[in-house]
């Protein structure tokens, strides 16, 4: 919500249903292949498919369809949302975390969202001002190579991360670094744990970015 993508279209009701459809493909996972110790797919696996049936594994099974939990209005919504997220997940695997700001920037037309919501001139210069401050902090990990890439001085974990960057085989105690992630851990702002009501009052992190 905070960049208004998508800009329209999917809102409570069609998120409802969205929700629906993971846990429809997560019950149809754990009755097919979970017993292969498989994770289940994700919530992002389960958008991702949206706008390709080949992004979750089905070990020929077959998947539910999304229409068995959303509507045809709900899907049409969700589709070019999933073909965009696609588009940038494969950016983050080929350029640096420089370049996928870049490309972000652009693909999400980030300048005109920022000037259409800020009240003043001024509003919209301090807001574009930090994400140019965001983007000149990211050129430091330049050299660290592609934004998803797996870094890591254990050679193992190295070898079993692959280029989708699955780390379902790492070791649970290897800690799975990428430059993305070590950019974000950088200019986050973690503030002190205390209790959330929206989360029936149990201890919370949270996160504030600088932009």
């Amino acid at each position: 919500r905070a960049i208004q993508t998508p800009t329209r279209g999917i809102g409570g009701v069609a998120l409802e249903e969205f929700n629906t459809y993971c846990e429809l493909v997560e019950e149809h996972h754990s009755q097919t292949v979970g017993h292969l110790s498989q994770p289940p797919p994700s919530p992002l696996d389960v958008l991702l498919s949206l706008s390709s049936r080949e992004t979750i594994p089905d070990n020929g099974n077959g998947m539910p369809p999304p229409g068995d939990a959303m509507s045809t209005r709900a899907i049409n919504r969700f589709i070019p949302f999933s073909s965009q997220m696609r588009n940038l997940r494969s950016s983050a695997k080929r350029e640096t975390v420089s370049g996928l700001l870049s490309t972000i920037i652009d693909t999400l037309d980030l300048k005109t969202h920022f000037d259409s919501i800020s009240k003043t001139s001024g509003e919209f210069e301090d807001r574009w001002g930090n994400v140019m401050e965001l983007c000149q902090a990211s050129e430091r990990y330049s050299d660290d190579g592609p934004a998803a890439a797996v870094i890591s001085n254990n050679e193992d974990a190295s070898n079993a991360a692959d280029m989708e960057g699955s780390t379902e085989n790492v070791d649970k105690s290897t800690i799975i670094e990428t430059p993305l992630g070590n950019f974000l851990d950088d200019v986050a702002l973690l503030t002190d744990m205390g209790d959330n009501s929206d989360l029936n009052n149990s201890p919370a992190l949270v996160t504030n970015l600088m932009t």
